[in-house]
């Protein structure tokens, strides 16, 4: 293919759909889409990339190429493709290719061409850094498979042509997705005051399992269940870490499935486990590392809850005498323990039980103090 039966405005579409994009991420595929159809190429990725990790996080794919080809992407085949190596020391705007990395030879021998990027229809790359910052930059790629060949000295020229407007582009996106993320996370930073309040520790995740914020019921942990390993939330406990790192694993390769939530227990010594929820964060998993992937929710029993006298008052009808008692027996107190500290009869403190039973809808001491439990977590003050 020569540029000169390139259209202009094909050129021009492509420039406007990176910049609709920029504002819009859902039309990302759109826009790579037009850049594939521009060279008559197999497909195009925008790739999001970990500087400490030296591996992308997060991308967009176009073209022929299975969307689902991009997770075990970014899991496992990116370590291996020799294009990730020579990445960071590349300048924004310069284009390279496959063709000055590999040949024939090593394509043959490399697992990431014979088991991935072949079969997916791909084999040759031009591509280039898109933008750079402190923690994370992008890469933009055009691939074309072994039958359509690399890209011809007329068509690198072009897409370096359009690289300028290109980077714009991603610079505009950028900016206002760390606009997004410093708003969306106050909002969920927002969540772990909550559970604070409810003594719950807290902790927001990102795509590595490595903290970005947490709560002071959550640093109460750190040191005895729990602790961080180059930033990343690790169990002390040898099995109850393993179950964690499964289950952080599971939510966070699933961002935008709230099915993939789920709890574990963290053995700690001498005392009862802690629970440990994780749960996913939807609509960041596109922003990169800075963003969240995960809340995790930290639940100690051995934490008393006092329950809030003002609800079960409003929500009950208690009494405050009635309301004395049911505090205690939530707290595990016998009726003839919880009698003698409140200096009443057995006799009194029975009947005002059977009368809490009636007005609370329950039948035995357990299920009162399950109720009061439930309560105490979401009404506690």
């Amino acid at each position: 293919m020569q540029v000169s039966s390139l259209s202009c405005d094909a050129a021009g579409r492509v420039r406007d759909l990176f910049f609709e994009a920029a504002v819009n991420t859902k039309t990302w595929e759109e826009a790579l889409g037009a850049l594939t159809d521009l060279f008559d190429a197999h497909g195009s990725t925008l790739l999001i990339v970990d500087k400490e990790l030296i591996r992308p996080v997060a991308g967009w794919v176009a073209g022929k190429f299975d969307p689902a080809g991009m997770q075990p992407y970014l899991t496992y085949y990116s370590r291996l493709d020799p294009a990730v190596s020579v990445l960071p020391a590349l300048p924004v705007g310069q284009l390279y290719s496959y063709k000055e990395l590999v040949n024939d030879a090593i394509v043959r021998r490399s697992e990431f061409f014979q088991d991935f990027l072949i079969p997916m229809g791909g084999r040759h790359l031009t591509s280039g850094k898109i933008v750079d910052d402190a923690k994370e930059f992008a890469t933009l790629a055009v691939q074309t498979g072994v039958k359509r060949g690399a890209f011809s000295a007329q068509e690198d020229a072009l897409l370096q042509a359009l690289w300028p407007s290109l980077v714009t582009a991603m610079q505009v996106f950028r900016r206002l997705s760390a606009a997004t993320i410093d708003t969306d996370v106050a909002r969920v930073r927002g969540m772990l005051d909550a559970f604070e309040r409810m003594a719950f520790g807290g902790m927001l995740i990102d795509p590595f399992a490595r903290v970005l914020h947490m709560n002071a019921q959550a640093e109460r942990h750190l040191g005895h269940a729990i602790r961080l390993d180059k930033g990343r939330l690790v169990a002390r406990h040898r099995e109850s870490d393993a179950k964690l790192q499964k289950l952080l694993a599971n939510v966070i390769s699933n961002p935008g499935s709230l099915l993939a939530q789920g709890a574990v227990t963290i053995a700690r010594p001498h005392r009862r486990p802690l629970l440990a929820h994780v749960m996913p964060t939807p609509g960041f998993e596109k922003l990169g590392v800075k963003a969240p992937a995960a809340i995790v929710l930290l639940i100690d029993p051995d934490v008393e809850r006092p329950v809030s006298e003002r609800a079960l008052s409003q929500a009950f009808g208690l009494t405050a005498a009635e309301i004395r008692l049911a505090q205690r027996i939530g707290g595990g107190l016998s009726p003839k323990e919880a009698a003698d500290e409140l200096r009443v009869s057995y006799e009194t403190a029975r009947t005002q039980l059977k009368t809490i039973f009636q007005k609370t809808g329950v039948h035995r001491q357990s299920e009162l103090v399950a109720l009061l439990g439930r309560i105490g977590a979401i009404a506690g003050e």
